[in-house]
């Protein structure tokens, strides 16, 4: 499970102004079941700029992760049964053709998504067009 807690560092933002490093000071206990937000309190240096009221995003770090595999978040598609799946290309002689792989996923960031499981080194997976394909269907190969 994904925590934040007092004294993570976080990137305050304030689009047309400026972008500082702090830490979370409060983290709120009520999480608001309606929209799934909490309360996060920040520091904020006493001769900063900003005033009462005004917009800021936060980006906060709440995960990371070394030497994993990420694929685009667009080429996973779900079947019926709620299984992740992409298809990779197989060679077979001369011609090649789509095969249905079930993966196993992780977090996801800026449209990638963490690999868990599913694929090995060297597959290709569909790309382009990955949508209008079916399992088992002759495809040629393009970069």
């Amino acid at each position: 499970s994904v925590k934040v807690v007092e004294v993570m560092p976080v990137i305050v933002v304030v689009p047309g102004m400026d972008t500082l490093k702090t830490v979370i000071e409060r983290v709120g206990q009520y999480i608001n079941p309606e929209n799934r937000t909490f309360e996060v309190m920040v520091g904020l240096d006493k001769e900063s700029k900003f005033k009462p009221n005004m917009y800021a995003a936060l980006e906060i770090n709440d995960i990371s992760m070394d030497s994993v595999s990420v694929i685009p978040s667009s080429m996973i598609q779900q079947d019926a049964q709620n299984r992740e799946y992409v298809y990779i290309i197989r060679k077979e002689g001369e011609n090649s053709s789509t095969h249905k792989q079930i993966i196993q996923t992780g977090p996801s960031y800026n449209a990638e998504t963490v690999l868990l499981g599913g694929l090995k080194a060297g597959d290709l997976i569909v790309d382009r067009g990955s949508r209008k394909v079916i399992d088992g269907q002759t495809v040629e190969v393009t970069e």
